[in-house]
């Protein structure tokens, strides 16, 4: 009566399995069914020794009630470990079980390959991680090479700004000196004194003094037997000197400091020249001035 009821009731198992693997939506769900009502059936007849997950043969009536893919995934056994208790077997009239006798060599867990993939996995995540000392000392170094170069392009935006200034105000002094030339060609001298103005942004003064040759290093004679050359310092007692000295200075604010640009040049009255050469030509005689 028994071995009927078990029968019974393994029949309606296969039947719900297969109604559960038609019903199973993906390829892949049903023939992990299939693999599995296919397992169950291999190991449900009787005195075949199936293997359980901890892969220790079994003598078993039934399948056992975890699938052997279980074991690959590292699904637990119900097999007892050396140091606990053997599980009570059920009794033997009961329908629809089997007394599960399990070998007393306990053996560890086998090494599953979901696991394996899974702990590879992990490794992988955790060697591409970076620790938070790691990101702190990048952030460190990309702060200080983002400073130094922030502080190369202002330091190189400044000079290129006062190279910029210096042309243009080398430029106006240019132009200043032109002008002062050549109004003494055309035998307009400047006036003695200092003259300022502004253009641009840029503070212009013109100074016109008389040439002192000490400044040059050459002394005036004394003894009037060697000759006047004091005739182009003054003529005639004229107030007006024939050569003098221009400095045009131009100027302008870089900040807290002050820059200037300076040019020197030397003008002389040419009218004034021509009326001491014929004076000198006839004191030193004939033939002797080229």
């Amino acid at each position: 009566m028994s071995s009927s009821t078990g029968s019974r009731t393994r029949q309606g198992a296969t039947r719900r399995r297969r109604r559960a693997c038609r019903s199973a939506g993906p390829r892949r769900a049903r023939s992990r069914c299939r693999r599995r009502e296919r397992a169950s059936a291999s190991s449900s007849s009787p005195g075949a020794p199936c293997r359980g997950p901890c892969h220790r043969p079994l003598a078993c009536g039934s399948r056992p009630s975890i699938p052997p893919r279980a074991a690959s995934s590292g699904a637990r056994s119900t097999c007892p470990s050396p140091g606990t208790a053997a599980p009570k077997a059920p009794r033997s009239g009961s329908p629809g079980t089997a007394a599960i006798r399990c070998s007393s060599a306990w053996h560890p867990w086998p090494t599953g390959s979901g696991s394996s993939v899974s702990t590879e996995g992990n490794r992988r995540l955790g060697g591409r991680g970076f620790t938070l000392l790691e990101v702190m000392v990048a952030v460190a170094i990309l702060g200080i090479v983002l400073a130094l170069l922030v502080r190369a392009a202002v330091g190189g935006m400044a000079v290129e700004g006062d190279a910029h200034r210096r042309l243009a105000a080398s430029l106006i002094a240019d132009r200043l000196l032109a002008e002062v030339e050549s109004q003494a060609l055309l035998g307009t001298l400047p006036e003695l004194g200092r003259t300022e103005d502004e253009e641009g942004g840029y503070q212009l003064a013109v100074e016109t003094r008389p040439l002192e040759l000490s400044r040059l290093g050459l002394a005036e004679p004394r003894d009037p037997a060697l000759g006047a050359p004091t005739g182009l310092l003054g003529v005639g007692g004229s107030t007006s000197p024939p050569l003098l000295e221009v400095e045009v200075s131009v100027q302008w604010k870089e900040g807290v400091h002050t820059q200037e640009v300076r040019r020197t040049t030397f003008s002389f009255d040419a009218a004034s020249v021509a009326e001491q050469l014929p004076s000198q030509a006839e004191e030193d005689g004939p033939g002797e001035l080229e």
